[in-house]
C-alpha cells in the first residue's frame, strides 16, 4: 500500500535527522517566581538518540510492509 511506504519514508527521514542532531525541541523552565513576576529560561534540547533509532526501525518496517502489499 502506498500510504505505508510514504509514512515509512517520512519516519526514515525523521529518524535520520534525529540521529544526526539536526532536530531539537524547545524547552522553557521557570527559575524564579515572585508574585506576578516570573523569570523563565528557554533553551533547546536534542531528542534522545533512542527515538531516532525507533523511528528508523518503524520506518523500515512500514516500507517493507508497503512493498510486500504492493507485490
Amino acid at each position: 500500500m502506498r500510504v505505508l511506504t510514504i509514512l515509512g519514508a517520512l519516519l526514515l527521514v525523521l529518524g535520520g535527522l534525529i540521529l544526526s542532531g539536526q532536530l531539537s525541541r524547545k524547552s522553557s523552565e521557570t527559575v524564579l517566581e515572585v508574585g506576578d513576576i516570573k523569570a523563565e529560561v528557554e533553551g533547546s534540547e536534542a531528542f534522545p538518540k533512542w527515538t531516532g533509532v525507533l523511528a528508523l526501525a518503524v520506518g523500515v518496517g512500514l516500507v517493507a510492509a508497503g512493498a510486500r502489499k504492493k507485490a
